[in-house]
Parts: structure tokens; C-alpha cells; sequence
């Protein structure tokens, strides 16, 4: 692992104020394509709301860089954002150091560009962690780039990568459908209901305070799905089909999870 890398995640530890990106179902012009509008405001200091420039923006405001492209669905970083098209492509904008923008070096872009890395893939699903991201394939593949601290990457190490890397020590053969990035771990999904998680101590939900750095499956339990979800970016809230033969599975969360939450919904099927 680089140690000035090291350093520098360490480092940055201040409040961060994300942008906030939404796109609109209704086209404003035949001439967009009839594609969705992509709007963004808030802190723009690295560029991750694509407008070409710094500037924090106190009010939607049009991203132009899109106009016509077909976006799926966005995501957000604390310095970056992803967008993924109708068509499986990912494009990425903003803070690039770790490379978790994905294009194979640490720069700063300040509109959207495309990921070449995974051009012939289609994906599915890209979401965005404080300081990496990962994408799913609609193949079953998950990728990830960014800075590989904890062991969040999943590939067995701490090194980061500027451009996407797959992910196989303990998926390979399973089929991934969804993943989610906090700030120091991630946590993944495959058809059959497992869940997969690695990363930082006490986080990736094993019962002991060791942190991974590769792909880790809770076993007890078959889940349907999950939704991360934390101030902290520190929790993941997971939704059970059979929790009800697993009744003490909770006693193995840090206490510092359940601090985050007033009320945790458990649906049954």
C-alpha cells in the first residue's frame, strides 16, 4: 500500500457537504432526444457537478455536458459523482485522487467522461463510496476503483486502482446483483440472497473487530435485499426472508450501528 495514499485518506476527515443530482423523466425539447434533464447544485470544489468548472451552485442547475445522453442512474461520492446510461455505460466527474474516477490516473474532471475501462461491459448498477466506487455487470460482475484502504476493494490488499478491477477472491461463479459503498467498507449482493461484505473492523457485519480486505459472506442469513443507509456511512440495513430462524443474529453488530438508527423495520415476506 502507497503510505502517502494511506496518509491522505486518513486525512480527510472534515465535513463534506455532497452535491445533490437529480434527472427528470420529462424531456424539456424534442431536440434533447427525449432524454432525461440532469440537474445539480450544492459544493462543487472538485468539480463532481459537472459543470465545467468549481463553483458551488445554490440552485439545480442544468448540466449541459449531458444534454441528450440517456441516464439511468446517478450516484455520489464526497468529492465524485457516477453516472450510468440507459446503454450499461459509466461516466464519472469530479476528485480523482485514489482513482476512484476510474481513468487510470488520479485527475480532476470537471465534466462527465466516459469510463473507458468498461466499455464492452453493460452495467447495471454503479455506486459511489467516500473515496471508491464499484459497478455491477448485468453479467454478474463487480468492479471496483478508488483507493483500497481497509481493504474495501475486495482484492485482498490495501492498493488502490485508478482503473476498474474485478472483484473475484470469494465471488467467483456467483452472480452479484447490487452493491453498496460506505466510507470504509463494501457490501454486495448475489442472486442466490447471500450477502458479501469487506472492509474496516467491526463494519462487514462478522462478529469480530478484524477488518477484510477480501469478500466474506454471511452465511446465517438469506437476504432478499439490502439498503445501505447511514450519517456515518458505516451501516447496512438488511431485509431478511427467513430472519425469523436467525433470531440473535443482530447481537453481533458493533453498538455503535445501532446508535444510528431510532427505529430499524424488519418486512417479512
Amino acid at each position: 500500500m502507497n503510505s502517502s495514499s494511506s496518509t491522505n485518506e486518513h486525512n480527510r476527515t472534515r465535513n463534506i457537504n455532497h452535491p445533490i443530482v437529480v434527472h427528470s423523466s420529462k424531456p424539456l425539447h424534442s431536440k434533447l432526444n427525449n432524454a432525461p434533464l440532469v440537474f445539480t447544485w450544492g459544493r462543487g470544489e472538485d468539480g463532481q457537478l459537472g459543470l465545467g468548472d468549481t463553483n458551488d451552485m445554490h440552485e439545480p442547475t442544468f448540466v449541459d455536458s449531458l444534454r441528450g445522453v440517456h441516464v439511468k442512474q446517478l450516484a455520489c461520492g464526497s468529492g465524485h459523482t457516477c453516472i450510468l446510461t440507459e446503454e450499461g455505460q459509466v461516466l464519472s466527474m469530479g476528485r480523482g485522487d485514489d482513482g476512484r474516477l476510474g481513468h487510470g490516473d488520479n485527475g480532476w474532471k470537471y465534466v462527465p467522461r466516459l469510463v473507458n475501462a468498461l466499455m464492452g461491459k453493460v452495467v447495471s448498477l454503479v455506486t459511489c463510496g467516500s473515496y471508491h466506487t464499484a459497478a455491477v455487470t448485468n453479467g454478474g460482475e463487480l468492479f471496483t476503483m478508488g483507493g483500497g484502504m481497509y481493504g474495501k476493494l475486495g482484492h485482498g490488499d490495501e492498493s488502490g486502482c485508478s482503473l476498474p478491477r474485478k472483484v473475484e477472491a470469494g465471488l467467483t461463479g456467483i452472480h452479484i446483483v447490487n452493491v453498496a459503498c460506505g466510507s470504509r467498507h463494501t457490501a454486495c449482493l448475489s442472486s442466490d440472497g447471500k450477502l458479501y461484505s469487506w472492509g474496516d473492523k467491526g463494519v462487514s457485519g462478522h462478529g469480530d473487530i478484524e477488518g477484510k480486505n477480501t469478500d466474506g459472506c454471511l452465511e446465517d442469513v438469506c437476504f432478499s435485499y439490502f439498503i445501505y443507509k447511514s450519517k456515518l456511512s458505516t451501516f447496512n440495513l438488511c431485509v431478511s426472508q427467513n430472519i425469523s430462524t436467525h433470531q440473535n443474529w443482530w447481537k453481533s453488530l458493533p453498538t455503535r450501528w445501532l446508535h444510528n438508527y431510532l427505529l430499524v423495520v424488519f418486512i417479512l415476506e
